[in-house]
C-alpha cells in the first residue's frame, strides 16, 4: 500500500477544514499502534496537518478505506524463550518533492 508517495505541498488544490483533517490524523496515528503497515502513510499525511488540500484529505480517507478492507487480517506473536525481530530500512529521503530533506 504505497497511495500517497507522490504526496507533496500542492498549492493548487483546494484547502479543506483542518481541524478535521487533524481529527482524522489523530485517529490514524492512535491506529498504528496496532495497525504498523499504515504508518509510512499515516506519517507522511501527518505532514500536511498545518495547511491540508484536497489531495491529501483524499489520500487520509484512502488509508482509512484500506483499513476497513482490511480488518481481516493480523499477525500473531507466539510466546518463546528466545525471540528475534529483525527490520529493515530503505530510505530515500532525498526524494521527498515537499521538502528534500531528511526529516529524522
Amino acid at each position: 500500500m504505497h497511495p500517497t508517495t507522490h504526496l507533496g505541498l500542492d498549492e493548487e488544490s483546494a484547502k479543506v477544514d483542518g481541524t478535521q483533517y487533524r481529527a482524522m490524523i489523530g485517529s490514524l496515528l492512535y491506529l498504528t499502534a496496532s495497525r504498523p503497515n499504515i504508518m509510512f502513510n499515516v506519517c507522511l499525511c501527518s505532514r500536511f496537518q498545518k495547511e491540508p488540500r484536497e489531495v491529501h484529505l483524499i489520500a487520509v480517507k484512502q488509508i482509512f478505506r484500506y483499513i476497513i478492507g482490511t480488518s481481516n487480517l493480523g499477525f500473531l506473536l507466539k510466546r518463546r524463550e528466545s525471540f528475534k525481530l529483525t527490520s529493515y530500512c530503505d530510505v530515500g529521503y532525498g526524494g521527498d518533492k515537499g521538502y528534500m530533506k531528511s526529516t529524522s
